[in-house]
């Protein structure tokens, strides 16, 4: 997940947001993450943890070969759908901006 083979000592824990583009809607999302691991501009990519999703209540499902359940997160407001390359499930976000803080739509 990160360029760097070698084990990264002192990540911070931290709170962030990441900006999701609904691709039926345009709609516009902020989605907080809450104790993800900050490895600021070292990555180019955001980690998600499934399980800390789950642990507030959220379902959400990173198995592309199940079609029993809707692949991505389903929050009751919310189908954000992931799409996978080899075993990564993943979905395409961004870092928004003070205005898009300042004026979340979610």
């Amino acid at each position: 997940f990160h360029d760097s083979f070698n084990s990264i000592d002192d990540v911070p824990v931290a709170r962030a947001a990441t900006k999701w583009i609904c691709p039926n809607t345009g709609q516009t999302y902020i989605l907080y993450v809450n104790q993800g691991l900050w490895f600021g501009p070292s990555m180019d990519h955001s980690l998600i943890n499934p399980n800390q999703i789950r642990a507030f209540g959220i379902p959400v499902s990173e198995d592309p070969c199940c079609r029993l359940r809707f692949f991505g997160i389903e929050h009751p407001d919310l189908k954000l759908p992931f799409t996978s390359e080899g075993s990564t499930s993943y979905f395409d976000s961004r870092r928004p901006s003070a205005a898009d803080l300042e004026n979340p739509a979610f």
